[in-house]
């Protein structure tokens, strides 16, 4: 009787302790899946976008935004081993004839694939191989309810609650739930390639996208980027879309990252810089307008990557030039834009993407002079 009380309690002891270890492990599981879901949005989504990237030596230490992620001490800033991803594109893209892509963004309400997809946004393009100018077609935008309860670890992130996704939806009659809304399949009926920042994430979301020409504006600019070089890793670490933003001259608001539509907008952007680059072999310039002119209007606080750069001036250029927007030529387009020094001598012209709501071309027809200032200038060995 003795012998089988003591063997009683140890059976009871062993019992407990494998309760206390089932317990333990499934809280790692739950820590260990929200801190993958905080880097996955701190990837998509920083906190800042004002301040570049700082340069890391040997010795210096930095906490991300949401304090998830630590750079170890080994770890520090190598310049860029190319200016552009002119192979990755070339094997994307048909270069014998137009393509048409699809440029993306999800939000969703956890990491799983099986979670709820709450808003889809995408920007169907043509590109034409011969001077890779990207053509808009058409948009898709919806917003939907989840299937399962709100995650409070996603809705913290994204913002998408009840609430807000009934005012984003308004009298839409589309169904509540994107696994049974066969619109954005129907939408992506007549193109092979897609593009997003992070896309192996979004891709578990949209099984019919799986098989298709993917393009990732987050994994092809590594090393374009180059935000900093993980040593114990051996290779670069994954630029957010903010960083990737700021590379390539790209400002957007801060209060839109959280939104799909706004993510796939930047994104496209990105893309259409990436395309700068291939065509420009490297060389560009990056120009703001003017704050310190008298016409300065605050509406007019962004940055413009130039096109059609007039590679023999840029050497006499430099940084903090000031420059004036032309419309001499604008006959080849109505959201012609052109760039010249003092002398008049032609730069570049700017993207036609990057006039929307701003006004600028109404202003310089009615006489306004608006002047820029030369951000950065690259070239084929680097910025100077």
């Amino acid at each position: 009787m003795g012998r089988r009380r003591k063997n009683s309690g140890s059976d009871l002891s062993g019992l407990f302790a494998i309760v206390r270890f089932l317990i333990t492990a499934i809280f790692s599981l739950i820590n260990f899946l929200c801190d993958i879901f905080a880097r996955k949005k701190e990837t998509e989504h920083p906190r800042t976008v004002e301040n570049p990237p700082p340069s890391f030596t040997q010795r210096e230490t930095f906490k991300a935004d949401r304090g998830q992620e630590t750079y170890a001490q080994t770890d520090k800033y190598r310049p860029p081993t190319r200016k552009h991803a002119k192979p990755e594109i070339d094997k994307f893209l048909d270069v014998k004839r137009k393509t048409r892509i699809i440029i993306f963004d999800v939000e969703t309400n956890g990491l799983n694939g099986e979670n709820s997809v709450l808003s889809c946004s995408a920007i169907k393009y043509e590109i034409d191989p011969n001077d890779y100018e990207m053509a808009e077609i058409e948009r898709f935008n919806r917003y939907y309810y989840p299937v399962e309860q709100l995650d409070p670890q996603a809705i913290a992130v994204n913002g998408l609650t009840k609430e807000v996704i009934t005012e984003k939806r308004g009298a839409g009659t589309y169904p509540e739930h994107f696994n049974i809304d066969s619109d954005f399949e129907n939408f992506c009926g007549d193109t092979t390639n897609f593009v997003a920042h992070n896309i192996s994430f979004d891709l578990q979301f949209i099984p019919f996208m799986r098989q298709k020409k993917k393009f990732c504006t987050m994994m092809n600019n590594t090393d374009i980027v180059a935000v900093y070089f993980l040593e114990w890793k051996s290779e670069w670490k994954w630029p957010k879309l903010s960083e990737t933003a700021v590379h390539y001259g790209i400002q957007f608001n801060e209060s839109d990252l959280h939104s799909s539509m706004a993510d796939a907008e930047t994104t496209a952007k990105i893309f259409m810089r990436m395309l700068d680059a291939v065509k420009t072999d490297g060389n560009g310039v990056a120009a703001e307008i003017d704050d310190s002119l008298p016409h300065f209007h605050s509406r007019y606080n962004f940055t413009w990557q130039l096109k059609n750069v007039n590679e023999s001036l840029v050497s006499k250029c430099s940084v903090g030039d000031v420059l004036f927007l032309i419309r001499e030529g604008k006959a080849e387009s109505a959201n012609y834009l052109g760039v010249a020094t003092k002398s008049g001598e032609y730069l570049g012209k700017i993207d036609s993407s990057d006039l929307k709501d701003y006004g600028l071309i109404f202003d310089i027809d009615h006489g306004a002079e608006v002047s820029v200032r030369i951000k950065q200038i690259f070239t084929k060995s680097g910025k100077f």
